[in-house]
């Protein structure tokens, strides 16, 4: 066994990787802090973020303690097939075309799964007020971004042309990618302005913001993120229809609000800016089926990588490879995972989320059971419930689990339902912690961290200088993957 010292207050350093990443959630989306483009920003802020709640493990004796019982007390067959799949990947970069690129995509994945067990284990102790706390940071994060987008409505009024709804998006490189944070974090908007009456009587202006939301995803032509955001809401009022009341109800009046203020703004507003019929509109967006066709080649190409190499992929990242012309990724996550990283490993993870996914659905259904449950609380659960199913659906046909803002949001959700399904932690434990654990969650640690670092450095020079490089030599449209430009 390996004994800590703990120092006065070490235990609460947790928060800060945590409390930095509600900042970006919050502010990434509508500020610009760096003198790169905004999808690069977002990514090195996120990079960040992951490398200090890596180095808070090694300041927090609670937290490798706290982790390392976590993991433990998962089945023997989860404990074994985890670290498989990373084995997986790091064995199919090292094979693959440039195992360095390869390798920060694993580290990468394992620095976010570090953060997710990392939240798991805040909620697990410091209990509801991180529920409050999260849901607080969505609704921030939403009403900013709708007051960037009125005032880009605003503006573009007064200058008076406008060719796209696409120009409301301006904060990222495609407005798909704003949408990948919409359906992860849309169900918390639906039910924040029912958390709140305890708090303050002027709640009902709240229902403004997932209305707003609902109607951006439809401006945006989005119908990943729809049928996205319905599949969750749908699915979670079937799998537990005990408590479907509140929650049909006013996601029923939220969405037809949200419609209704996409069919205004995109019949008469943007029509009006552009002193004409615009170019691309809800319509167009929504029932033409021109991006289809793109995706039916991305998949193609995908299969075609599993098919050359099944059982270790074609190494992480390494879909980029192709230079594909429509994307950098699959658009699928499966796909990405099958022709990346094997057969194998995709198996793997499927096997865990379907257990995760069956074990959480069980815990829900007995609360709803129960005859002590509070209203709060069913809440938070089936807004947790909605995003997962949510972002599980979006992952089929776009790339939340590749852009560097979703992918933070999306492991902090799921994070967070592993600390609730955990439960709260009251009673203090000895600091030991048993030494098999411990060391292989710091080797792990040290290894991921140095993959990143290498992020920043492509093959030895300035990152800079590689973006400026990397972008002359693939002109054109970007193809964002990991950096803005995906292609290497």
């Amino acid at each position: 066994m390996i004994t800590f010292r703990q120092r006065p207050g070490a235990q609460h350093i947790i928060l800060i990787p945590f409390t930095m990443a509600l900042a970006a959630i919050i502010f990434l989306p509508s500020y610009h802090l760096l003198a790169i483009n905004w999808y690069d920003e977002k990514r090195i802020i996120s990079l960040i973020i992951l490398l200090s709640s890596a180095g808070s493990y090694f300041l927090s004796a609670r937290q490798c303690r706290d982790v390392s019982r976590l993991y433990l007390s998962w089945p023997g067959w989860i404990r074994a097939a985890l670290p498989l799949i990373f084995l997986l990947g790091i064995i199919s970069s090292l094979i693959s075309f440039n195992p360095l690129f390869a390798l920060v995509e694993v580290g990468s994945f394992a620095l976010l799964f570090l953060f997710c067990l990392q939240v798991a284990i805040i909620r697990s102790t410091y209990g509801k007020i991180i529920d409050l706390a999260i849901i607080l940071s969505f609704v921030l994060f939403a009403v900013l971004y709708l007051l960037d987008v009125s005032a880009s409505v605003y503006a573009m009024f007064v200058v008076g042309s406008i060719t796209s709804p696409f120009d409301l998006f301006a904060n990222f490189l495609n407005p798909r990618f704003f949408n990948q944070l919409q359906s992860t974090t849309f169900p918390f908007l639906l039910i924040a302005p029912l958390l709140f009456p305890k708090y303050t009587k002027f709640t009902w202006p709240l229902f403004i913001v997932p209305a707003g939301w609902w109607t951006l995803a439809l401006i945006a032509g989005g119908r990943g993120v729809t049928l996205a955001t319905l599949i969750g809401l749908t699915l979670t009022v079937c799998l537990f229809p005990t408590a479907w009341k509140k929650w049909l109800i006013s996601a029923a009046a939220v969405l037809i609000a949200g419609t209704l203020g996409a069919w205004l703004l995109d019949s008469y507003i943007l029509a009006f800016m552009a002193k004409g019929p615009h170019t691309i509109g809800l319509a167009e967006l929504m029932f033409k089926g021109t991006k289809n066709a793109d995706r039916a080649a991305l998949w193609h190409s995908s299969i075609k990588m599993i098919q050359e190499s099944p059982l270790l992929g074609q190494g992480p990242m390494h879909f980029a490879h192709l230079h594909h012309p429509v994307g950098a990724h699959p658009h699928n996550f499966i796909l990405q995972l099958g022709s990346e990283w094997g057969i194998i490993a995709t198996v793997l993870f499927l096997l865990i989320s379907c257990y995760a996914c069956q074990r959480w659905f069980i815990k829900i259904h007995r609360f709803y059971q129960s005859n002590r449950r509070d209203d709060d609380e069913s809440l938070v659960y089936l807004a947790v419930t909605s995003s997962i199913l949510a972002i599980a659906a979006h992952s089929m046909v776009t790339g939340n689990f590749v852009m560097p803002l979703s992918q933070l949001t999306i492991f902090m959700v799921i994070g967070w339902a592993l600390g609730i399904f955990n439960g709260k932690v009251d009673e203090p434990q000895p600091l030991s912690s048993p030494q098999p654990s411990c060391l292989i969650l710091f080797s792990v640690i040290i290894m991921a961290s140095l993959f990143i670092v290498y992020a920043f450095y492509p093959n030895f020079t300035p990152f800079k200088q590689w973006i400026t490089q990397t972008m002359a030599q693939n002109p054109g449209i970007l193809h964002p993957r990991f950096w803005s430009q995906g292609y290497f």
